[in-house]
């Protein structure tokens, strides 16, 4: 496997620079309308690979590089599994804590839905700049959205995301819903901007 040398910040070291010590309620709007570009950014890379049959099994900020233009590279595909060709078989089992799904670490058969889970747990860390394992197993779905509404992210997007930790894997929202719900937010964020712009 082939891949192109690609210089930049890791996400992780860009989510660092956007909280600044702080968390999701305590930063700027325009430092929170980056970081749910990066977000978007994330989607639409898994989601692409979901459509080629890739499911990535490690996804966290210290796996995607943010380039010079903002945007996004993923990274280290050790843990990747393909839906095609049904390998590596059988799956690795190992992924980083507090972002590796259940299913996973039961060596169950990858799915998308696998992925989801990641992708909860890293919108979790980009809004709480908490490791998302601080919260594994001791938090229900409804308390994780209730820890995303204390920090001031909309009802929606807070359920949406909360939903990507059940243990039901059909109960988890897909890449298509994840992506409207942080729109939709953006949309506001944008709106408010322009508001306050105005007063101003």
């Amino acid at each position: 496997l082939a891949m192109e040398y690609v210089e930049g910040a890791t996400l992780e070291k860009n989510i660092e620079n956007l909280l600044d010590g702080k968390q999701w309620k305590g930063i700027e709007g325009k430092n929170r309308t980056q970081m749910l570009r990066y977000y978007l950014g994330v989607l639409d890379i898994i989601g692409q690979l979901h459509d080629h049959g890739i499911i990535h099994r490690d996804i966290t900020p210290a796996n995607f590089i943010v380039r010079a233009d903002a945007g996004l590279v993923v990274i280290d595909f050790e843990m990747a599994y393909s839906m095609f060709q049904l390998l590596p078989d059988p799956p690795f089992v190992t992924g980083t804590i507090g972002y590796v799904s259940p299913e996973q670490v039961r060596c169950e058969l990858p799915s998308p839905s696998h992925d989801v889970y990641s992708l909860g747990a890293l919108f979790l860390h980009m809004v709480t700049g908490l490791p998302p394992k601080n919260f594994k197993g001791k938090y229900s779905p409804a308390e994780i959205a209730e820890v995303l509404m204390e920090q001031d992210v909309n009802k929606d997007l807070a359920s949406t995301v909360a939903d990507c930790f059940s243990e039901q894997t059909l109960a988890r929202p897909d890449i298509k819903t994840l992506k409207s719900a942080v729109m939709q937010v953006m949309y506001d964020l944008r709106f408010k901007q322009s508001d306050l712009s105005n007063k101003a």
